[in-house]
């Protein structure tokens, strides 16, 4: 799992403390980016963006999988991990996790890191 974006109704309280950059387009709708270090590169971060509509929905997207582990990662993001990421999504944004787990995914890509043994390099 890789690209995602996913759209939450029901919930009855957002918390913006750990949206950086969050600003307003001329329609009204609040954007910002949910940042999170990871062990794997400390020193870059990676981010998902965050829309709150005029209709109070909250709009995630972006790469999950980067996200959660790093850009320059070769690691799949699990079922584990997908659950994982949605709980620390649901505490920064100060959302239940049932409210999170309830959203509404409208697009994920699926994709899969493969490493090759160098000698087989011609074969790409």
């Amino acid at each position: 799992m890789d690209n995602i974006k996913f759209v939450i109704t029901n919930y009855d309280f957002l918390k913006k403390d750990y949206l950086v950059n969050l600003l307003e387009t001329k329609s009204g709708t609040q954007f910002g980016f949910l940042y999170k270090k990871t062990e794997f590169n400390k020193n870059r971060d990676w981010s998902l963006k965050i829309f709150v509509r005029k209709d109070n929905a909250i709009v995630i997207c972006g790469s999950i999988r980067k996200w959660y582990f790093g850009k320059y990662t070769l690691k799949n993001l699990t079922l584990a991990d997908y659950k994982e990421c949605m709980a620390i999504i649901a505490e920064k944004l100060g959302l239940r996790k049932k409210e999170i787990m309830l959203c509404s995914v409208k697009k994920m890509e699926l994709s899969l890191s493969l490493r090759l043994d160098p000698k087989n390099r011609f074969m790409l």
